[in-house]
């Protein structure tokens, strides 16, 4: 079976309404075809979560459909990795490529596992090319 690391970006159209989503739409029909493992750094639970927060302060939805779509999203399957093995490599990562150490776990775990990266962040996609990083395509 394959296997990708998945950020927040290519997870949230799976529970919420958003623009441009094809490679996200494809990736969840491969996860719940289960031809394709997600993993993720545990940052994900942590930002799904203040995703749904901004959706609520924003108006796209109410109190009771983000718990709703966090609960679902929760019970998901993906395999979750300790953000402590990752953040020391990750905090390198972030200064040279200049992006966030929230950003580069993602980009860590991926090259810890030799897996590709499945996300819709162009920075994100900016610094993968750029560290070797091959992306979910």
């Amino acid at each position: 079976m394959k296997a990708v690391v998945a950020d927040c970006s290519i997870i949230i159209p799976w529970y919420f309404p958003e623009k441009n989503t094809g490679i996200a739409d494809k990736l969840k029909m491969q996860f719940h075809q289960k031809t394709v493992l997600c993993h993720s750094p545990s940052l994900l639970t942590a930002e799904f979560g203040n995703v749904a927060w901004k959706k609520i302060i924003r108006g796209e939805c109410d109190i009771f459909l983000a718990i709703k779509q966090l609960c679902l999203f929760l019970i998901t399957g993906i395999h979750y990795h300790d953000c402590r093995r990752l953040v020391a490599d990750a905090l390198a990562v972030g200064h040279k490529c200049n992006i966030t150490v929230y950003d580069s776990l993602y980009l860590v775990l991926a090259k810890t596992l030799d897996m590709s990266l499945a996300t819709l962040d162009e920075r994100l996609n900016n610094a993968a090319n750029s560290i070797g990083v091959q992306l979910y395509q």
